[in-house]
């Protein structure tokens, strides 16, 4: 039996300091590359953890050395004219230009630091202190960031066929006192000293 029966997970999350991005992609190469994989579902990039995106977007950032106008899009004409599916990756908690660019999105403990991948991130910190190994700073979606990602989600379903999404990096288990979540939890009239309270409330946002 020689039918297509793998499935990939494209990881494809590449910084600014990054050149040429794309500027070697080749429909015909990536097509027999799966092939050759036997592969029947590949999961593409539009946006990941740095906060680019790779494809003409109006809502999100174009990655800056995007060398093709589109690499989303090729990726999933490519996949379609061989019958294999391309599901969309989209980050959702990790965005580090959105991060940077609206600090009041990120997700923050009791004391106002930043949550990282797996460690607290000060808010007062220095230019020389040490800085954890992990340092992705948790996006809170209870904040205007959602808008965000339901404009560029139907940015995206209007641009292309739709296999279905991969919305990565989704913190619902993470506290967050950030001072929208601040406010909503005061509007409903819960303590925020209160974490059973709390939690309640963030697996709700």
């Amino acid at each position: 039996m020689n039918e297509p029966t793998r499935q990939v997970h494209l990881d494809f999350h590449t910084s600014e300091h990054i050149p040429g991005i794309g500027s070697e992609f080749d429909k015909k190469q990536f097509q027999e590359a799966l092939k050759l994989g036997r592969v029947n579902l590949i999961n593409v990039f539009a946006k990941c953890h740095h906060g680019w995106s790779y494809y003409p977007t109006k809502v999100g950032m174009p990655h800056p050395n995007l060398s093709c106008d589109d690499l989303l899009g090729q990726q999933i004409e490519a996949c379609h004219e061989i019958g294999v599916v391309a599901p969309i990756y989209y980050t959702v908690g990790w965005s580090a230009q959105d991060a940077e660019n609206h600090p009041e999105w990120c997700i923050r403990t009791k004391d106002g630091d930043f949550v990282t991948g797996a460690h607290k991130y000060p808010i007062d910190v220095q230019p020389t202190d040490p800085k954890p190994t992990f340092q992705w700073k948790q996006l809170c979606i209870a904040t205007k960031y959602r808008d965000v990602i339901l404009a560029q989600t139907e940015e995206i379903c209007r641009m292309y066929p739709v296999d279905g999404f991969w919305y990565d990096i989704y913190q619902a288990h993470e506290l967050c006192y950030c001072d929208t979540c601040r406010a909503g939890m005061k509007a409903e009239g819960i303590d925020v000293e209160d974490r059973s309270a709390a939690e309640t409330y963030r697996a709700h946002q």
